[in-house]
């Protein structure tokens, strides 16, 4: 028996049968403790109730700015509100596949998971210099897809079964990157295949270039005209003269006895 102010009341357990509990704050019960429980249990933000029968098969709750229902391992799902912030989350077979959604001023993540063959998550976060959108995409062990703003990279194969951290990009996923594309924007574009066995793309400044192996390489300017083929660096045919506006700084000066002055 409890006195104490705001949680006057009484309890009774015959464990592991039975407990029961009746308060001013808390009216429970349970059965084969804690697996079968209903209560409900009041503060100040309102009241909670709560239902499992059995834990962890089925599981209801329900309280102010929440929500939670679990029918484990089949399905389940979760929210929290607070605000103007959410967030849910779900999963369905777990642990094999879940997703998320989470909301607060300027800021929208989303993600999705389907263990091991598919992961995804996207953030786009609102500030004074402009929102950013970022995203990333796996389907293991096919490819992966990763995006910041107008910026992103398409790579082949993808064998590691996570998210990449930094020892796994820098010292393992080269050996199985046979296929690699990059760009930004519309117009910047970078194919690799088979680690610069052919490659091709265009520059920033809207030149185009490709490659053969390491030893072949071409290249021709924005403006078009022929291609400048060189061979391990040196060039072999094309390219022509200089380009508009180079031909001056590139020509040598005359010697001075040409140009009449002292």
């Amino acid at each position: 028996m409890s006195t104490r102010e705001g949680n006057r009341g009484t309890a009774s357990m015959l464990f592991p049968v039975y407990a029961r509990t009746v308060t001013e704050s808390e009216r429970s019960w349970m059965a084969v403790p804690p697996f079968v429980y209903h209560g409900a249990v009041s503060n100040r933000t309102g009241v909670t109730t709560l239902t499992r029968a059995p834990w962890p098969f089925l599981v209801r709750e329900e309280g102010p700015g929440s929500m939670r229902e679990s029918y484990w391992p089949f399905y389940g799902t979760r929210l929290l509100q607070t605000g103007p912030a959410s967030r849910r989350s779900s999963y369905a077979l777990w642990p094999l596949v879940n997703w998320e959604r989470h909301r607060r001023p300027g800021v929208l993540f989303s993600s999705d998971h389907l263990v091991p063959f598919y992961f995804s998550e996207e953030r786009v976060a609102g500030g004074r210099g402009g929102s950013v959108r970022e995203r990333y995409t796996r389907v293991w062990p096919l490819w992966s897809y990763q995006a910041l703003n107008d910026r992103f990279r398409l790579r082949l194969l993808e064998l590691w079964p996570m998210k990449h951290g930094g020892g796994i990009e820098r010292n393992w996923a080269p050996f199985w990157t046979w296929f690699e594309r990059s760009g930004e924007g519309e117009s910047v574009r970078d194919t690799d295949i088979l680690w610069g066995l052919a490659r091709w793309g265009v520059a920033r400044d809207g030149a185009r270039y490709g490659q053969a192996t390491a030893a072949l390489t071409w290249r021709r300017r924005a403006g078009g005209g022929p291609r400048e083929w060189r061979l391990f660096g040196l060039r072999v045919a094309g390219g022509g003269g200089p380009a508009a506006g180079e031909e001056e700084a590139s020509a040598p000066e005359k010697p001075a006895e040409e140009t009449g002055q002292p």
